[in-house]
């Protein structure tokens, strides 16, 4: 996230992935950082504005459902 934000282009896009608000809390015994999809994390709030978003669930061989999302970012004009 720091190279993400040092990006001194006044247009410069990003694109970020982060697992879904109902997605599980917990993998491998480690805390996971969830996202609602229509929020923006926090990170990317003040320097880019989001343009698009993307909801996906990935089927997982055990059968249970694993959601995704996916936005699309460009830095805000200076």
């Amino acid at each position: 996230m720091r190279q993400v934000l040092r990006a001194r282009q006044p247009a410069a896009h990003v694109s970020k992935a982060s697992f879904g608000a109902n997605g599980r809390m917990l993998r491998s015994g480690l805390p996971m950082m969830r996202h609602a999809p229509d929020a923006l994390p926090v990170e990317l709030v003040e320097e880019f504005t989001m343009l698009s978003r993307a909801e996906q669930v990935h089927h997982r061989p055990s059968g249970a459902d694993q959601p995704f999302i996916h936005w699309l970012c460009r830095k805000a004009q200076a």
